[in-house]
């Protein structure tokens, strides 16, 4: 699928890349790295709060952490699901920061 990713994605990166299906594949491995940081975020949480985590399935656009057991209040239950939306924003930030600081503006 990451190849199939690749080839959509190059027209988008045409205008501005002698490369763009080198590009194009940059951004399938740091989208698949994204999502690989948003469920760690669920696994360390989950272990942080005792609970076993035995799997952890990567999708196209997604994954899945199987995380046995239950949290013992529902703060921890809202921190452990919470904390991958939180990683994701934050990688979102540092692109945004990133681009921002490539292209010459501050």
């Amino acid at each position: 699928m990451g190849i199939v990713l690749v080839f959509a994605a190059a027209p988008w990166f045409e205008d501005s890349s002698d490369h763009p299906h080198l590009l194009a594949a940059v951004f399938a491995v740091g989208l698949y790295a994204s999502v690989f940081v948003h469920e760690l975020a669920h696994v360390f949480t989950a272990r942080w709060y005792g609970m076993e985590v035995p799997t952890v399935t990567l999708h196209l656009l997604g994954g899945e952490t199987a995380i046995e057991g239950e949290s013992r209040t529902a703060a921890q239950e809202l921190v452990t699901a919470g904390s991958g939306p939180v990683a994701s924003a934050l990688i979102g930030l540092a692109g945004l920061v990133a681009s921002g600081t490539s292209s010459g503006s501050a």
